[in-house]
């Protein structure tokens, strides 16, 4: 079975996407999650591409595990506030909200990663 990439109109065979562990992992962490929370982690992988080269597939599934677990405990929240317990419709803007006046996304300035 092929599929299309939506940024690229290639299609691949949906193998392919998961022919590797990681990407398998990265794939069970998105499945979890609930699709706006989904999105808005897309988008948060993003701040962490290097910029000479591609995000790594097992880098993005430890930090996708990271924030689903930090989603799961409610411990995600918009404002800066720590450990306050947030309902997971609000965590979906949490997890979108590193984005700058101009739209371009800014990564985190106390990174672990």
């Amino acid at each position: 079975m092929h599929v299309v990439c939506p940024c690229c109109n290639s299609d691949f065979p949906i193998e392919a996407g998961l022919i590797e562990i990681d990407g398998k992992r990265l794939a069970t962490v998105m499945a979890e999650l609930d699709p706006s929370v989904g999105r808005a982690l897309i988008g948060y992988l993003r701040l962490f591409k290097p910029a000479k080269s591609a995000l790594r597939m097992s880098r993005a599934a430890k930090i996708a595990r990271d924030v689903a677990d930090l989603v799961a405990a409610g411990d995600v929240c918009r404002d800066e506030r720590g450990s306050v317990r947030c309902p997971a419709c609000v965590n979906a803007g949490a997890v979108g909200a590193g984005h700058g006046a101009d739209g371009i996304p800014a990564r985190p300035a106390h990174s672990p990663y």
